[in-house]
């Protein structure tokens, strides 16, 4: 079984999304949208912004990153393309026909 849990931050497979518990309803990052490594650099610093994100809570989105999507999303400076919906029907038998 692919792992769901980081830290605070849980792989909701029914969305397909990265959530944080925010109270009544949690702060999502939808996965299934990071296409390009572009993106997921844009989501850490849009979380670095929030005051609740401490340096624990953004490590350990990094880490949900990685395992969800894996390593190869980024490396040698290159913008890399990515198939998330690929990726997660794989790893989460999640369908989005």
């Amino acid at each position: 079984m692919a792992t769901t849990n980081w830290g605070s931050w849980t792989f909701n497979t029914t969305n397909a999304c990265l959530e944080h518990p925010m109270g009544t309803s949690p702060y999502q990052v939808p996965v299934y949208e990071m296409t390009n490594s572009a993106e997921i650099l844009d989501w850490i610093f849009q979380i670095e912004e929030k005051t609740w994100a401490t340096s624990q809570v953004i490590g350990d989105f990094v880490a949900a990153i990685a395992d969800i999507l894996g390593r190869g999303v980024a490396g040698g400076g290159i913008d890399h393309p990515i198939d998330p919906k690929k990726i997660l029907a794989a790893k989460y038998d999640i369908d989005f026909s």
